[in-house]
């Protein structure tokens, strides 16, 4: 294995870390257009990121959501017990 060899790896990953910059700043653009028009950019952030999740760790995602949800209830932190809680 040479220096050249080495060369060309780095080469490569520099041109793959400035596609990945680029797309980053693509990324914040639209997140910022989002926001701009009163969307919420890490709700939407989540979203996309569950698009490219597989369906498997989808379901099991949203197993343990729902799970976190009904600990929720269960501790009164929902806003629906605490505006009965503040009726009663």
């Amino acid at each position: 294995m040479t220096n050249n060899h080495e060369a060309t790896y780095a080469k490569q990953a520099s041109v793959i870390m400035a596609d990945i910059a680029k797309l980053n700043e693509d990324l914040k653009d639209v997140l910022g257009s989002a926001k701009d028009a009163g969307f919420n950019p890490a709700r939407i952030r989540k979203a996309a990121r569950e698009m490219l999740m597989d369906t498997d760790k989808r379901e099991k995602l949203y197993e343990a959501e729902h799970q976190l949800d009904l600990l929720r209830d269960a501790l009164n932190l929902t806003t629906t017990t605490r505006i009965l809680e503040a009726a009663e």
